[in-house]
């Protein structure tokens, strides 16, 4: 087999793994959220809920994000460097130091929020990104690739800014 083929084959699992990752933790997500909020659990519970559910997995799709970053510096992808390792360690952030050490920040709205924002952008993203591997990309995965950010950023933002501002009021409350 040659190198071309078996780098394709790598990104191709990769990838492939990584969709599959993401969809699970939206899937996880969304049916915790809606289950948890038929129970008639508040938006804080409903948060509470999501996190025991999807932490785990979680940690686990969001920390293969650092293969990418490996990706970028070695060659393997065409992606720049500086915005690949600033995504992924921004990400990282928010779900080993904020999450995990900070445990206000992922009992409110804003968590649930963002990671089904994560997801419903991964899903895609990993998605394109295989199939681009062979050519074989249908139009309307190019569309929601190239057009889902338009609604996806601010609701991510949003769920992002509401860790941000829960772990400030904690260190004003300290």
């Amino acid at each position: 087999m040659a190198k071309n083929a078996l780098l394709n084959l790598y990104l191709l699992a990769f990838n492939g793994a990584s969709c599959a990752g993401w969809a699970y933790v939206l899937y996880l997500t969304v049916s915790t959220v809606l289950k948890s909020h038929e129970a008639g659990q508040d938006w804080n519970q409903v948060a509470q809920s999501t996190w025991d559910v999807v932490s785990m997995p979680l940690k686990v799709v969001q920390t293969m994000a650092v293969m990418e970053i490996v990706h970028a510096a070695v060659g393997f992808v065409r992606s720049p460097l500086g915005s690949t390792l600033m995504q992924v360690s921004s990400r990282l952030w928010l779900v080993w130091a904020i999450n995990v050490l900070c445990p206000v920040s992922r009992y409110q709205f804003g968590f649930p929020l963002m990671v089904a924002s994560w997801g419903l952008v991964e899903v895609p993203r990993y998605s394109f990104y295989a199939l681009n591997l062979y050519n074989a990309v249908p139009g309307f995965l190019f569309f929601l690739r190239y057009h889902l950010f338009m609604v996806l950023y601010p609701s991510g933002v949003l769920g992002t800014f509401s860790h941000r501002l829960m772990l400030n009021f904690l260190v004003i409350s300290m």
